[in-house]
């Protein structure tokens, strides 16, 4: 009965471990179909004030945030300026970590590929 009850742990620990393991291992199923239709890839860039230094890293979206609606009363805005907004180089306060002098960056941001279809919320 003893033996019983440690071959019943054992397996409940085997269990757990092949759901933990399964649930970090990549999908044998292949690509979500949200992934193949909503994945867009951009490279943001960062780049020192001080020294020019740059450093970059892929990124994935599924969607993006952006403002539709209108600037003013006489200037519509449309999905196309908004994207453009969006996508504008932008300061950041950050240490750079070559010169260690520089405390802010300009971040860019640049498509490397695009979905299939866009979400917009």
């Amino acid at each position: 009965n003893e033996n019983r009850s440690l071959a019943v742990e054992q397996e409940e620990k085997d269990v757990g471990e092949s759901d933990a393991l399964a649930a970090t291992a990549p999908r044998e199923c292949g690509v979500l179909p949200t992934d193949d239709y909503f994945h867009l890839n951009v490279r943001v860039c960062l780049k020192c004030e001080s020294c020019g230094y740059s450093r970059s890293k892929d990124e994935m979206y599924r969607h993006l945030s952006v403002d539709v609606g209108e600037d003013s009363a006489l200037d519509k805005c449309t999905v196309e300026r908004s994207l453009k907004q969006f996508f504008q180089p932008e300061k950041r306060e950050i240490k750079c970590e070559k010169c260690e002098l520089g405390k802010t960056a300009i971040q860019t941001m640049e498509i490397i590929s695009c979905p299939k279809a866009l979400l917009l919320h």
